[in-house]
């Protein structure tokens, strides 16, 4: 029984006879087993290489797309103009959501105020709630 990479130093081989002594047997099952996890470990490895090289092609691309876009807008003033407005917009809207929150936060602050004030004073409503101004936009 060939053991192993056929033509490979490490082949053996063992006739019949000898595979019917149980100890060789169950020696031979076991080299068997490690030479086919040995295979599914190399073809693992190779698929993971062929995987990592994916992914760095398409990274390599992607780069390149990239560099090209950022050329394309530097020779271009309407689109670097267009590129300066919408990273102004995308801040004004993170700070307007910043806002937000602080309003968010003020209005639980006073609505809670109110509630003590108003306990305090023997004016307790079930039903109290504070509206927020019709104009004020909160998430």
């Amino acid at each position: 029984m060939p053991m192993r990479t056929p033509g490979s130093h490490r082949s053996i081989y063992i006739s019949p006879l000898t595979q019917s002594n149980s100890a060789i047997a169950r020696t031979m099952r076991l080299l068997e087993a490690m030479d086919n996890l040995h295979i599914e470990v190399v073809l693992d490895a190779d698929s993971q290489h062929d995987t990592i090289d994916f992914y760095r092609h398409t990274s390599e691309n992607l780069n390149h797309e990239n560099a090209e876009l950022r050329r394309q807008v530097q020779q271009n003033p309407q689109l670097t103009l267009e590129v300066e407005e919408l990273r102004r917009q995308n801040e004004l809207l993170r700070q307007g959501a910043i806002v937000n929150t602080q309003l968010r936060h003020q209005l639980k602050e006073l609505k809670k105020d109110i509630e003590e004030i108003a306990f305090s004073e023997g004016r307790v409503h079930s039903d109290f709630s504070v509206e927020p101004p019709k104009n004020l936009y909160l998430r």
